[in-house]
């Protein structure tokens, strides 16, 4: 092994709960495109399966309020980028 490889330092292994964050943060960006009366049945396996087990509840929480509070400030100054 060379001097230089010896070196190098490996990037640290992600997180349980960010790995946790990313994956809540793909379900709540796709929300508005699951139909309104699946959404709670969906979010509701989804927090059994991964937040009752790493406590990430919270986590989840914050997302949704997150993207519907800057959902709806974009939707007041008439962009039509978010789409509900």
């Amino acid at each position: 092994m060379s001097a230089a490889g010896s070196r190098r330092k490996s990037a640290p292994p992600p997180s349980v709960g960010g790995v946790v964050k990313e994956i809540l943060q793909v379900f709540v960006d796709s929300l508005p495109h699951v139909p309104a009366h699946r959404r709670l049945p969906l979010l509701t396996h989804l927090l059994t399966s991964v937040g009752a087990v790493e406590g990430q509840l919270h986590t989840a929480i914050g997302l949704l309020l997150e993207k519907q509070v800057v959902g709806t400030e974009v939707r007041q100054l008439g962009s039509t980028a978010v789409i509900y």
